[in-house]
C-alpha cells in the first residue's frame, strides 16, 4: 500500500490554485460592466456568502474592483482594468524606465507621474502600457482614479 509523503516542514509547495468560486466569478464578471453580489450569486449558482468571500480574494489579487454607483447603496463589482491601450511586451524605452523607477518609490497616478517627471500624459500612458505588457506594474482604484504601482510594491516601501 502506497503512502503519500508530505513536504518537509518549511518546504515550499506549489502555488495555490484559484478557488472554483473565484474561477466562476472571473468567467461571468466580464459579461457586464458591473455586478452586485446578489445578481452574481444567482448567475454563478453560489451563495452570497461564497460570492462575497471570493470577491474579497479577487479584490486582494487586484483582478476585480469595487464600483460605486451614485445614489445606490449596493456595492458593485467589475473587472480591474488599467484602461491603457494594449501593446506588445518588449524592451523598455527610456520613458518606461523612468516611470518604473518613479513607481518603485510609491504608487502614483498618470497625471502626477507626468507632472513629476515632466513628461506628457501620452508619454506616461505609453510607458505604463509597455510596463503593463511586460507584467512589471499593477493598478488599483480609488473610486474612478487609477493608481499604478510596481508588482512587488508594499506600503512598507513608502519613502517618507
Amino acid at each position: 500500500m502506497a503512502t503519500a509523503t508530505l513536504p518537509a516542514r518549511g518546504a515550499r509547495t506549489a502555488a495555490p490554485t484559484r478557488k472554483p468560486a473565484e474561477e466562476k466569478i472571473l468567467e461571468v464578471l466580464p459579461t457586464r460592466s458591473e455586478w452586485n453580489e446578489v445578481d452574481l450569486a444567482k448567475t454563478v449558482g453560489l451563495t452570497p456568502t461564497h460570492v462575497r468571500n471570493a470577491l474579497g480574494s479577487l479584490l486582494e489579487q487586484g483582478l476585480v474592483r469595487q464600483i460605486s454607483v451614485y445614489g445606490d447603496s449596493k456595492t458593485y463589482y467589475g473587472m480591474a482594468s488599467s484602461g491603457l491601450e494594449p501593446v506588445e511586451a518588449g524592451p523598455l524605452t527610456r520613458e518606461a524606465e523612468r516611470v518604473l523607477t518613479h513607481l518603485q518609490d510609491r504608487p502614483d497616478t498618470i497625471s502626477n507621474i507626468a507632472h513629476t517627471l515632466r513628461l506628457s500624459r501620452a508619454q506616461v500612458e505609453s510607458a505604463l502600457a509597455l510596463l503593463e505588457a511586460n507584467d512589471l506594474i499593477a493598478c488599483s482604484f480609488v473610486g474612478m482614479l487609477v493608481v499604478f504601482r510596481t508588482r512587488d510594491w508594499t506600503s512598507h516601501d513608502l519613502k517618507i
